[in-house]
């Protein structure tokens, strides 16, 4: 007879580990389920966002309740997760179209278009880090990726994300968006553009980041010396 949730949960306080795998395990499917529900379209996080509610339920065990049902409680702690994931999603892209405005606005007294060319590159990075980062459903990454592009600096990140650290979140941020521009099919390329835009709002005097992260121009030669 397979054990009950009380005795994996004793087993887990006692320090066995593979108990609370058993819990995950026994308790996934419904909670993945519910999150995927509440995140809807952004379904590609469910699974990190998933892990980070099973991850607060485990710090949490010391305080579950003996006689009450583990699944309810872990329903509620990964609705909230879900929750506060949406939230911090719409504040974030507020905050990019405040951005938006207010670079375009500095432009405004410029010729030549420069106030759509910052809209442009806005928009575009959004929806490149939207396209790259999906697929490796890394909740953390895609926002404090969108966060660098804000200019928002790695310690508040690190507070936001739930980073250990500012250098731990510059390092993530830094290796999970070289990885997809090296490893997805035409992220580079498009990256590249982009940063080349950001540039021609910036003028050629001062030296721009993608994504205020990292020096796409850079991967590129390096990739074409190599097979050159």
């Amino acid at each position: 007879m397979d054990p009950s949730d009380a005795e994996l949960i004793q087993r887990t306080l006692n320090g066995d580990e593979r108990a609370f795998d058993d819990l995950v395990a026994r308790h996934r499917a419904p909670i993945f389920a519910l999150v995927r529900k509440i995140v809807g379209r952004a379904g590609g996080d469910a699974d990190d966002l998933t892990n980070t509610a099973f991850l607060k339920g485990y710090r949490g065990l010391t305080g579950f309740r003996p006689d009450a049902k583990l699944r309810p409680w872990l329903m509620k702690i990964a609705s909230n997760t879900a929750i506060d994931w949406l939230r911090v999603q719409a504040r974030i892209q507020a905050q990019i179209r405040r951005n938006e405005e207010g670079i375009a606005g500095k432009l405004a007294s410029h010729v030549g278009g420069q106030k759509q060319l910052a809209h442009d590159v806005c928009r575009r990075s959004k929806d490149w880090v939207d396209k790259y980062l999906d697929s490796q459903r890394a909740a953390k990454l895609r926002q404090g990726a969108l966060m660098r592009l804000l200019g928002k600096e790695y310690l508040r990140i690190a507070e936001e994300c739930g980073y250990r650290t500012a250098d731990s979140a510059r390092l993530t941020i830094h290796s999970g968006i070289e990885s997809a521009v090296l490893t997805r099919p035409g992220a580079l390329e498009e990256a590249c553009d982009i940063q080349a835009q950001y540039g021609r709002i910036a003028g050629l005097d001062r030296r721009v980041l993608f994504l205020n992260v990292l020096d796409v121009e850079i991967l590129r030669n390096r990739r074409e010396a190599t097979h050159g």
